[in-house]
């Protein structure tokens, strides 16, 4: 190293995109001049020195003598980073108490080091000799610290745990544990993505396998993890930024570091709102609801055009503009949403990456739906623009930029979305804690309203059931006014024409439907509708996409949009499941055909699809009875396996004036493993799959 007026530094960080790696990364709590901030470093016995970005070094306030640093990788590539400087600080990792000195550390403007996810969870499900050790999930982390040999004694592995050749390594260091080496990315194990530019079209595939695989494991998952640090990070900031402001209440953004730095997107949303205009411009119809829906928003405060004195007080680190984006139901032509998209990337960031999903707050679908299902009369509504009723701190809308104009030959004018945008990965969990919020100051008033705020509230939806009218029609009344308060509840409907009436619901809807919404404002297409005047549910199916002869791309996107929360076609889609594995064993490309002989399965399958229609599933467990009059209630559960499939299905017994009763309550089925088993093995699998069930 040539340390004359400046640093002559090895660092060798290779990256390959798309490679099924782990690397060292751990989260790490970073200390200076009485500041701390959390956040990951990067273990690299490749370089000869240790980096931190400079953002993080102001952050902490430490300073230390300036000096030129070339950066020096294999093949003679070099980066010369300007007015470097030399810092000491101090680190711990995560949330430990023993702090290490860094008394050399160089700071550049940006590493731009991979980010890396983890789910320790399904981790240890592909290498069990990981399991017990104390690490946290993590998405998206992007170390902001290079820990080079000049700090070997923090790399240093103090144990050690191993599997097979090609199987990942556990190490702790005095950082705490890290897992790094291969894994089954190629094996559909997600554990982490790294995606450059070109792959974005496979992005959205991969949310939509982890949803549905997430889906699938409702109900039936293994007890939860401890909280991460990321979830209680989240915590801290809904407490501290929640807070009533008349009849609505303001909140903040849940952002992922304390201390960070935006690329420039001005560019970039300029750029969608061109192609949104050429959009209109092609479709008048649509530019008409756009621009109708734009000026509601305005009217109802939801966007304000920013002053010339709120542009220049920004801080420029922190501005973000977010791109419009418009989707149309295809159950409902005639109805478009705008949304901002917080997807949108400049140089691989966008608003998304920078925020913290927060804490799963939503209410198990299954558990309300089950709850839905228990008494005889039932109601529920929805929760009007859920997102948009909560107001944005100011300080935050400065991240929520959008581009508008009302002429594309005019120069575009910038507005704030001051209240919460559907489309931010924080909204939903931020939804979740200020329903919660609001429904918690009335506890006391209405207990039971409160309480059923909390438990029967899936996102905006809510559904109860109770025992007859005249509880049903309390109920309903009281939770519309602790709403009131927050929200704006409405659409009630009701299997009982007289809670209708007091409503003041004249007409009630024909067909309730859930739908399981993700961020981007589409939704899954098979539908699991309640029809209140027969009181059942059963199922919307003609906007599956059922291709003659499907790709792997399609086939996958085919069986993943079939919605079924409570397991009614457990034994219709389990077909669809096995289809999709034997492609997987063919080693058929995503893009390519499948093979003939599972063509032909495919196609027997699908043809089945119109029958789904006529699936009638009764809503009551046991319409007719009178709760005061069950008696001898069990719940029975029957698991079976087969070299293909396992599944376990769940029934409610229950006796009246001495004559039995039973009803359908939910069903899970799963494909066995690719790796072929045992039948008793299999067996055993399904066992597990009924215990969960009963729990």
């Amino acid at each position: 190293m040539n340390t004359a007026t400046s640093s002559n530094t090895a660092v060798q960080n290779h990256h390959r995109v798309g490679q099924g790696s782990l690397f060292r990364i751990i989260p790490v709590t970073l200390y200076g001049q009485g500041r701390s901030i959390t956040t990951f470093a990067f273990l690299d016995d490749g370089s000869s020195v240790t980096l931190i970005e400079s953002s993080l070094a102001e952050v902490l306030g430490v300073e230390g003598r300036s000096s030129n640093l070339c950066l020096t990788w294999t093949a003679g590539v070099t980066r010369c980073e300007q007015d470097s400087r030399q810092v000491s600080l101090q680190i711990s990792g995560g949330q430990r108490q023993r702090k290490y000195v860094i008394a050399k550390a160089h700071t550049v403007k940006k590493l731009g080091l991979p980010n890396q996810s983890l789910c320790y969870e399904r981790l240890i499900g592909a290498y069990p000799y990981l399991r017990d050790l104390p690490i946290q999930d993590y998405l998206d982390a992007v170390p902001k610290i290079l820990i080079g040999n000049d700090n070997a004694h923090l790399a240093v592995a103090l144990k050690r745990r191993e599997g097979k050749q090609g199987e990942p390594i556990a190490t702790k260091t005095r950082l705490g544990w890290s897992i790094h080496g291969p894994t089954l990315s190629n094996n559909n194990q997600g554990f982490n993505l790294h995606i450059c530019q070109c792959t974005e079209r496979d992005e959205a595939l991969h949310e939509l396998v982890r949803q549905y695989f997430s889906l699938e494991s409702m109900g039936v998952a293994t007890q939860c993890t401890p909280e991460s640090e990321e979830d209680l990070r989240a915590k801290r900031i809904l407490n501290n930024t929640t807070k009533r402001i008349g009849s609505r209440f303001e909140i903040g953004l849940l952002w992922r570091f304390d201390a960070f730095e935006f690329p420039d997107s001005f560019f970039m949303a300029r750029k969608r709102l061109e192609c949104l205009e050429r959009r209109m411009i092609v479709d008048p119809q649509l530019g008409e609801a756009v621009k109708k829906q734009i000026e509601d928003y305005k009217a109802k405060g939801y966007i304000q055009k920013a002053s010339q004195e709120e542009l220049l007080e920004a801080d420029p680190r922190k501005i973000w503009y977010l791109p419009l984006g418009v989707t149309i139901n295809p159950k409902k032509p005639g109805k478009i949403r705008i949304f901002c998209d917080a997807s949108a990337k400049v140089d691989g960031v966008s608003l998304n990456t920078m925020l913290l999903k927060g804490p799963d707050l939503l209410v198990p679908l299954k558990s309300v739906i089950t709850g839905f299902r228990e008494r005889p009369v039932a109601i529920c509504a929805d929760v009007k623009e859920m997102f948009h009723q909560m107001v944005m701190r100011k300080c935050d809308r400065q991240a929520q930029r959008i581009l508008l104009r009302e002429d594309p030959k005019q120069e575009p004018q910038v507005y704030f979305m001051n209240v919460v945008t559907f489309g931010s990965a924080s909204s939903p969990c931020s939804a979740q804690f200020v329903k919660n919020c609001n429904a918690s100051e009335y506890s006391e008033q209405y207990p039971d309203a409160s309480d059923a705020i909390k438990r029967k509230h899936y996102v905006d939806d809510y559904l109860d059931s109770l025992d007859n009218e005249e509880e049903t029609i309390k109920r309903a009344e009281e939770v519309t006014f602790i709403h009131s308060r927050g929200f704006l509840i409405r659409g009630w409907m009701s299997n009982s024409e007289k809670v209708i009436r007091k409503l003041g619901e004249l007409e009630s809807a024909e067909v309730k439907e859930f739908a399981n919404e993700v961020s981007d404002g589409s939704e899954r297409v098979l539908g699991v509708l309640w029809k209140p005047r027969e009181n059942v549910f059963t199922y919307s199916v003609k906007f599956v996409d059922t291709p003659e002869w499907p790709t792997k791309r399609a086939l996958l996107r085919t069986v993943m949009s079939l919605y079924d929360p409570l397991g009614f076609l457990s034994h219709f889609i389990i077909h669809g499941k096995i289809i999709i594995q034997d492609v997987w064993r063919s080693n058929t490309n995503w893009d390519e055909k499948i093979p003939e002989k599972l063509k032909q399965r495919w196609k027997q399958w699908v043809d089945l699809f119109s029958a789904l229609e006529k699936t009638r599933v009764p809503r009551c467990y046991f319409p007719g009875q009178p709760t005061s009059e069950l008696s001898n209630i069990q719940l029975h559960v029957f698991v079976d396996a087969s070299l293909v499939a396992f599944a376990s299905v769940a029934y409610l017994r229950a006796e009246v004036a001495g004559l039995a009763h039973c009803s359908l309550v939910a069903a899970k089925s799963k494909v066995a493993p690719l790796k072929l088993t045992s039948v008793p093995r299999l067996e055993l699998q399904a066992a597990v799959l009924g215990a969960r069930l009963v729990e």
